[in-house]
């Protein structure tokens, strides 16, 4: 699966052709060749159909990139849809495309020297403003630091996996939030009259409904976002809220309202089979489950990214499954105070986990929190 790379500055004439043609060559000369796909835009009209400026031609040809065949456009509608990475010059640029881009693609533009390597800059300046071409020479002075960053980012993005501990680590955070041990008190007090077999039946039949409820929400969770016009970035700030909501809750040892109302506590005794509603939804699967995983099955794009982060989902369910199988016999030996001390422990992991997924989301939602220089000036 091919990734897609625009870079971006105002008039497509010197800046962004330059880093298209220096990016172009170092990829061609790399095993990622015919992997990439690249181009450049601005984000005004102003040189449509003309080729870059001769200048940065010039400057580029000394250090062996060809910029000649290449033609200025401007920035369209399909740009955001089209390309994965969205790489502006400037914050200006930054700002015009932002106004442009739908919200839901708005995490796709980033500037351009955030993969540069340069940490005490993070804009390629205009040459039109100073009188030459000390931005296009700059990136051309230095092809090789953008091509390796570049090659980096494209390099994971073309694995589309996560590493082995980054998925130790979902699965932890997905056992914290799911919590079966939690529920092992409440399993038992609402299976008290029912025989062993019933209550195996039930334990198997909630486990199964989480894995459903979690495979559906990993598989097809983005999609839905997408159709109401939700970005990950905004949903990543919504969903660390309601995990947060959740930690609190634990690390009180009280159960919280996201989990269950009173309401539907007191409709649970008298049903005949509590196993989906309301152990499976909402006490085991609930919304800060949801969130959870749809946020970690955005992480990457790929099959295979998706596919492990169905197993871990798998996984949870089987350990769920386990948890309430040994409810009963667990639970007369724990006392209430050690499973009240366990999920307090699990609520304070729970909210450093929050905190990371909502400090994630908020950066992509507004860039310049991630770039302490920017408010030096």
């Amino acid at each position: 699966m091919n990734i897609s790379v625009l870079f971006v500055c105002m008039g497509n004439i010197c800046r962004s052709p330059t880093a298209e043609g220096v990016f172009r060559k170092m990829v061609a000369d790399s095993p990622l060749a015919g992997k990439i796909d690249i181009d450049s835009a601005g984000t005004h009209g102003y040189h449509v159909g003309s080729p870059p400026d001769a200048r940065a031609v010039e400057h580029a040809a000394k250090r062996g990139y060809d910029l000649s065949p290449l033609r200025c456009r401007q920035v369209n509608a399909t740009d955001f849809e089209r390309f994965d990475y969205i790489l502006a010059a400037d914050a200006m640029n930054v700002k015009h495309l932002k106004a442009m881009c739908p919200t839901r693609l708005v995490h796709k533009i980033e500037y351009l020297l955030d993969y540069g390597g340069d940490e005490d800059a993070f804009e390629v300046p205009d040459p039109s403003d100073r009188g030459g071409l000390p931005g296009s020479a700059r990136i051309s002075r230095r092809p090789a630091a953008h091509a390796r960053h570049f090659a980096a980012l494209a390099g994971a993005r073309m694995d589309g996996l996560l590493s082995a501990v980054a998925y130790i680590k979902i699965f932890v955070a997905m056992i914290v939030i799911v919590n079966p041990l939690g529920i092992m008190p409440v399993f038992v007090a609402m299976t008290t009259y029912t025989s062993d077999d019933e209550r195996k039946k039930i334990a198997r039949i909630a486990a199964v409904s989480v894995m459903v409820v979690l495979l559906v929400s990993a598989t097809l969770g983005e999609r839905v976002l997408d159709m109401f016009g939700i970005s990950i970035p905004s949903f990543k700030v919504g969903g660390a809220i309601l995990v947060m909501m959740a930690a609190l809750s634990m690390m009180q040892a009280t159960p919280g309202r996201d989990k269950q109302t009173p309401e539907e506590a007191k409709e649970a005794e008298d049903k005949a089979s509590i196993a989906v509603v309301p152990l499976a939804i909402p006490l085991l699967a609930g919304p800060g489950a949801m969130s959870t995983i749809i946020i970690y099955a955005s992480e990457k794009k790929s099959f295979a990214h998706l596919a492990i982060v169905c197993l871990l989902s798998i996984g949870v369910a089987v350990v769920t499954w386990l948890a309430l199988r040994v409810a009963a016999k667990v639970g007369a030996r724990l006392s209430k105070t050690t499973i009240n001390v366990a999920t307090r422990i699990m609520g304070l992991l729970l909210a450093a986990l929050a905190v990371e997924i909502f400090a994630g989301g908020i950066v992509e939602l507004i860039p310049a929190l991630g770039k302490p220089d920017v408010f030096r000036y």
